[in-house]
């Protein structure tokens, strides 16, 4: 049975430089937030198909991660799944199964929950177990962003849960998680159907 909660993922290989970035981030989240009965903030190393178990039991997911998207590095876009296919610049790698893949063995062959990515432009995956300048530079502004994502959901997004439970195509409940986090609409995480 699903939890009301957001399962926020931080996904990536620490001995693999800037691609650490979203366990590095979702650990200082653990460190500085108190805990939360909407949100649980899980270190997903390089994910793959264990991701399922975190899909399975979670309302809805915040996947922090990085991703080659031909941007300066320490930037960072808001993606949903369906976008995944449509940009063929946007590179999820050194995972043993890449989160686009594991997004669809979970709706393919199990339940897979709206979801988001927080995708972070690296600047090098070498092996490393710091992070690049410009990552690390980066990081005020990006907790800053993802804070920020974790309040919308937890004082204004309860409405979402509702939404859930409607007839809506999954790509539309990712929408409505994408405004619910980055703020991106004036209806504030409401069903617009």
């Amino acid at each position: 049975m699903k939890k009301d909660r957001l399962a926020v993922l931080g996904l990536g290989n620490i001995l693999r430089g800037d691609d650490g970035i979203g366990v590095r981030l979702v650990k200082e989240l653990t460190s500085e937030l108190s805990p939360s009965p909407l949100v649980e903030l899980i270190d997903a190393g390089v994910g793959g198909l264990r991701l399922l178990n975190w899909f399975d039991d979670a309302s809805a997911v915040l996947a922090v991660d990085s991703a080659q998207m031909n941007l300066t590095p320490g930037s960072h876009q808001w993606i949903i799944p369906s976008q995944l296919a449509s940009k063929q610049d946007i590179a999820f790698t050194l995972h043993d199964l890449d989160f686009a893949q594991t997004l669809w063995y979970a709706e393919k062959f199990f339940s897979r929950p709206p979801t988001v990515i927080f995708a972070i432009q690296p600047q090098t995956i070498d092996q490393s177990e710091r992070l690049s300048q410009p990552l690390n530079d980066a990081l005020p502004h990006l907790l800053n962003h993802l804070r920020q994502a974790l309040e919308n959901w937890t004082s204004q997004c309860q409405q979402f849960q509702k939404a859930l439970t409607g007839e809506a195509a999954m790509d539309q409940k990712d929408k409505l998680l994408l405004a619910c986090l980055s703020q991106r609409t004036e209806s504030k995480c409401t069903n617009t159907n």
